[in-house]
């Protein structure tokens, strides 16, 4: 969001189909306080089960400042050191 405000271009990790969710940390430290109080022991999940692609965030980040340049996408770098040693 940084980056569209000061006016450089919106990119996200190729193809921008990851998915993420996001939530308050407040939120998750009070549900890590109340499970290590429990008597629970089998797998829970903490978080938002909300989720949505990057791109979708990007779309919505483009659209509450108005930025009226295109989405970027790139491939990280990672990605580019997996395929250089498997040639």
């Amino acid at each position: 969001m940084s980056r569209g405000i000061i006016g450089e271009s919106l990119t996200v990790q190729s193809p921008g189909t990851q998915t993420h969710s996001f939530c308050y940390v407040s939120d998750l430290v009070d549900g890590l306080t109340l499970l290590m109080g429990g008597s629970d022991t089998g797998p829970i999940g903490l978080g938002n089960p909300g989720e949505f692609t990057m791109l979708e965030l990007a779309e919505t980040v483009k659209e509450m400042i108005a930025f009226g340049r295109p989405i970027g996408t790139h491939l990280n770098d990672v990605s580019r050191i997996i395929d250089a040693c498997s040639n």
